[in-house]
């Protein structure tokens, strides 16, 4: 029976589950690398993808989904209204962000904030399914997420959802695109555009000089002034792995 305590324990427990590295641990296990020495730095599946191999990020962004959809569905089970379940769902996607397990440094979470959406609503979710598995094979995956994820909370509204649930499609978008500008400050830093710079890391999730593939110098800082002097990127993980994954 649906209680302040439990709900209270639920929330702790989803946070924990999302706090669980699982791009991490899989990188580790099956390439023997940190991933966050890798392309963008990401724990998350687009990075993976990208840096162990295609079959392993298309895995990692399943696990991920689960991360966030099973304490939703269980939250669901146990009597909790749909917006309590999505908000359960929703702490284990900030786990995913601020993980205990990796000193609170984690991804963009929009796998994992994509398993609520799927647990509450899934005939629309179909679409953003559709969005997401296009855009990690054409490499555009933060703009169809931009996209797919902002047109949801309008046609919630327009089908005549409740208000509360639309609020909270609001407040997960709006999280996602939050994530997106981590660390802001120090790109725009004396640029001559700003704006710019923003908008893009808005829509494309990419920062002024940041590498996709490879691997960084031992010691390297991946701040976007320190960038420059990368050295080329270097295809041998993700080659390897694409050879591997087919």
């Amino acid at each position: 029976m649906p209680s302040v305590p439990g709900f209270i324990a639920l929330l702790l427990g989803a946070y924990l589950l999302g706090s669980l590295p699982v791009g991490y641990l899989v990188a580790r296990w099956r390439r023997g690398i940190d991933i966050r020495q890798y392309g963008t730095g990401n724990v998350g599946a687009s990075n993976t993808f990208r840096n162990v191999g295609r079959a392993t990020g298309v895995g990692i962004a399943v696990g991920n989904i689960l991360q966030s959809m099973l304490p939703t569905l269980l939250a669901l089970s146990l009597g909790y209204s749909r917006v309590a379940s999505g908000l359960v769902g929703f702490a284990a996607a900030i786990g995913y962000a601020w993980p205990i397990f990796l000193h609170f440094s984690g991804g963009r979470a929009v796998a994992v904030t994509g398993g609520v959406i799927l647990t509450l609503w899934p005939i629309p979710s179909i679409a953003l399914v559709v969005f997401f598995v296009f855009g990690m094979l054409v490499g555009r995956n933060p703009l169809t997420m931009f996209v797919g994820f902002g047109v949801l909370p309008v046609y919630l509204l327009a089908t005549g959802y409740p208000i509360e649930e639309v609020a909270l499609a609001v407040v997960l978008y709006t999280f996602m695109m939050l994530r997106r500008l981590v660390g802001l400050r120090d790109d725009i830093r004396g640029a001559e555009h700003p704006w710019r710079i923003g908008l893009n890391r808005l829509v494309n999730d990419r920062r002024p000089g940041q590498t996709e593939y490879g691997r960084h110098r031992i010691g390297q800082s991946r701040r976007p002034s320190d960038r420059s002097s990368v050295e080329q990127q270097e295809h041998v993980v993700s080659g390897s792995a694409d050879h591997e994954d087919r």
